[in-house]
Parts: C-alpha cells; structure tokens; sequence
C-alpha cells in the first residue's frame, strides 16, 4: 500500500540581531546559522555567511570589509565571551579579542582618528586598539547593562554610570569622565548625534526620550514624548512617525537628534505609516528588537525586523507637490523578506 510521505516544512532562519553601519549604507544581521550584511537601499544582500553557529551580534565597520561577530548560544564555532574581527571579503578571521564575561554589546568606529574596539560587558566598557594584535586601552565600570548600551562619536563615549540611570560621559581627548542624571531608572536606550553634540537617553520606565548636550550636560529644552516620536529606535507601536518643519516652532534642534535628517525641523508630527511586526521575535543576548530605524537620506527611511519573518520596509516622505492633498505624508514603498522572498 502507498503511504504517501509526511511534508517536511523547512524551517526558517531566525534572525537575532540587526546594526546599521554609521551611514546607514549597510545593513548586517546576526543569524542562528551566521550573518549577512546587506545594502540598505535595495535590501541587496552583499554577503551572507554560514560560520558554523548562531550570531548574536554583528557590526560593521563603516565601509569597510570588516565586521564584528559575538556568538550566541554554546553551539556556535565561537565563543560568546570573544570578540571576532572577520574579514568578510576573504572570508577568514583578521584578529579577536577573548575576555572572561559573555559579551553584551560590541562598537566598531574612530575615537580621535584612530579606529578602535568597544566591548560592552555585563557590569564594565573595555576599549581596545583595531590592529592585528589589538592592545589594551582602558576600562570603563558601569552599572549592571545587560541592553550592552554605548555609544560613541568621533571623541566622545557614552555609557551607563555607577548608579541606575546615570550616563557617563567620556571625553577621550581630554581624559575626562562626567555624568549626566539622566533619568530615575535604569536606561533603555543610548544613541549620539553623529556631530556628538547631543545624547538622546530613555528608561525602561515612563514614556520620555531626552535630548542632553553633550557640552553642557543639560537637558536640551524639553522632553520627548515617545511612543509617538522616534528619536533612534522604532517604537514598540507597530509603526513610525515623522515631524513636520512647516510650522516654525521652538523645537527646531530636534534635527540634530540622533539619526534625524533635515526634516526633522519642528516636532509636530504630520505623517506616520505602518510597519509589520512579529510576536515571534528575536531574543538576542543583548537587546530584542522588534524594529531598527536607518535613514538613506533626508526624505527615506528603511526598518528591519528581527525574528522569523524579518523584514526591510522603505518608506518615503512626499513633498507636497507630490500628493494629491497638498500636504506631506509618508508612504511605504515597498518591502522585501530579508532572507527570501518579495512583494
């Protein structure tokens, strides 16, 4: 008698992380097979790579043919307490760097014009030097982060204090550190302006993302409500929203916010659009992401989602002279499945 086999459905490819490189040119993902780093204006994979395990973070450096890799889990080639420089163009390891935590956040980029290695670890910062036998800088203590939180400019790091709440504010050429009370509990969310003039912070509590000057140390005017306004990360509402600059108000620096292009003159919303999420989503080692904002340029935005179904969505702001009403909206371009398939 004919039996006919049982359907085997493959299973998909999980997606744990997802990092925009400092233009927001690439994108890369941590995969529970390896990572792939994309180019985010077409959503065209560069590269995606099978490393013999799960990636639970993956960073890349500017333009360039590095990135970072952490592992996840105790079934992956590496170790999730090593930092792994690979050399994605040759495909082989440039140089890694072991320590005794498991790793919570790594942070590739120049600090006074010369590249380096930031390690976020459960209770401590280390800063390394990006060479072949990459040298001990110094070390930084912080507060329990188990969100691997940091942030850098061209000068300045930014890290969780020694009390909840707190941010440390690191001046690399001068060697100064000075704290910022940024809020009353344990942050959220850290992200610099690319000038390193501002710090937007949030808590795990409350619904405010604050603006600080780096310089000053001060809170830049005012609050930022948030789950309706979008500094750096897309809100745990399943969608975005973008602010109009055609009513002059008192807010107008809000341009300079992390991630923020030109149009982010004013803070008075006048388009938002929606983005699919998934209840089935990442939980990385550090930090679950339902959503990650990257700006192409100053009228487009691309989200990626983690998990099973992960997506990119591009979205457009329309001028008015490009709308039937006359007026700015924000529209959806188009979406793809990051690892397969299209519509």
């Amino acid at each position: 008698m004919y039996t006919r086999p049982p359907i085997e459905t493959a299973v998909p490819t999980e997606v744990l992380s997802v990092s925009f490189n400092n233009s927001a040119s690439h994108f890369t993902l941590g995969l529970d097979t390896g990572y792939a780093v994309f180019v985010t204006e077409t959503c065209s994979p560069r590269s995606i790579k099978n490393v013999q395990g799960p990636i639970g973070l993956v960073e890349m450096l500017d333009l360039t043919n590095y990135v970072a890799l952490v592992a996840r889990g105790t079934h992956s080639h590496f170790a999730q307490n090593k930092v792994v420089i690979w050399d994605d163009q040759n495909n082989k390891r440039g140089m890694h760097i072991s320590l005794v935590q498991p790793i919570r956040g790594v942070l590739l980029g120049p600090l006074l014009g010369q590249r380096h290695v930031v390690i976020v670890l459960q209770d401590s910062i280390r800063l390394h030097t990006f060479n072949k036998k990459p040298e001990f800088v110094t070390q930084y203590e912080t507060t329990h982060n188990p969100l691997g939180l940091c942030c850098m400019s061209d000068r300045l790091l930014a890290l969780p204090g020694n009390t909840s709440g707190h941010v440390q504010l690191v001046d690399r050429a001068i060697k100064t550190v000075n704290i910022i009370p940024a809020h009353n509990s344990a942050l959220r969310a850290l992200q610099m302006s690319r000038d390193g003039e501002l710090l937007a912070t949030a808590s795990d509590k409350g619904t405010l993302i604050r603006i600080w000057s780096t310089k000053t140390r001060t809170l830049h005017i005012f609050d930022v409500p948030h789950p309706n306004l979008n500094v750096a990360p897309a809100s745990d509402q399943d969608g975005e929203s973008s602010t109009s600059k055609d009513d002059k108000g008192k807010w107008g620096f809000l341009g300079k916010v992390p991630f923020m292009p030109r149009v982010f003159s004013d803070t008075y919303s006048f388009a938002s659009a929606m983005f699919e999420s998934r209840e089935d989503l990442a939980s990385s080692m550090s930090k679950p992401q339902q959503g990650v904002i990257g700006w192409i340029d100053d009228n487009t935005v691309v989200v990626v989602g983690a998990g099973r179904d992960s997506k990119w969505e591009k979205f457009v702001i329309r001028k008015p002279h490009e709308t039937p009403d006359g007026k700015r909206d924000c529209v959806r371009e188009g979406w793809k499945r990051c690892l397969g398939g299209t519509r």
